[in-house]
């Protein structure tokens, strides 16, 4: 997957010709490891997007695992590149999903910026992209309520969190529009794998 950047970039918009035999080559890759939950969660402990991207496809494809869930959430908490992405990822897999997006929503979805501090300036830019803290921030926000608003029966609560006057400020700083990032790549990773969960 990281030979070339063909092989993880097929995989940020899943729009190429050959994006099912990217997702394919992470399968295989999943299936010959010795301890893949081991290389998924070092794969999401490098503060860089590129391995989080795969790690979010390997996730999708090898289910539910407590801890590499529990590394996805602690990723999109740091304000990921590829935050969509993530957040597709854990709403299809993750059981708890929408509790746990809650906590983040209504706390403002803080981000720890520690990883990320501990970069140079040119390492952040190429890890992380160029965005700030508060536009990190509004991105997992645009993509958990995204995501949410996909799932049926909707909560009354999100509505609330997404109408109210602090929600609607940090939303209008996604400089990505993250919320059709997310649903667009949820569809398309679902149409890829065959997953019909959700």
């Amino acid at each position: 997957m990281f030979a070339s950047a063909h092989g993880y970039l097929a995989l940020l918009n899943l729009s190429s010709d050959d994006v099912s035999e990217a997702v394919e080559l992470v399968r295989d890759c999943w299936g010959k490891a010795s301890d893949p939950y081991a290389d998924i969660g070092r794969m999401l402990a490098d503060p860089n997007w590129r391995p989080h991207l795969v790690a979010a496809v390997a996730v999708i494809v090898s289910g539910y695992h407590a801890d590499v869930v529990n590394r996805l959430w602690l990723r999109l908490d740091s304000g990921s590149w590829v935050t969509p992405q993530i957040g597709a990822a854990l709403f299809l897999i993750d059981p708890d999903f929408a509790a746990r997006a809650r906590v983040r929503l209504e706390a403002g979805c803080p981000i720890d910026v520690t990883q990320l501090l501990s970069l140079t300036p040119p390492e952040r830019h190429s890890a992380a992209g160029p965005a700030g803290t508060v536009h990190r921030s509004a991105k997992a926000a645009a993509t958990l309520l995204r995501l949410l608003q996909m799932t049926s029966p909707l909560p009354d609560w999100v509505q609330n969190i997404a109408t109210s006057e602090a929600m609607q400020a940090l939303l209008a700083q996604d400089i990505d529009r993250s919320d059709t990032i997310a649903e667009r790549w949820l569809q398309r990773i679902k149409e890829i794998t065959g997953d019909n969960r959700h």
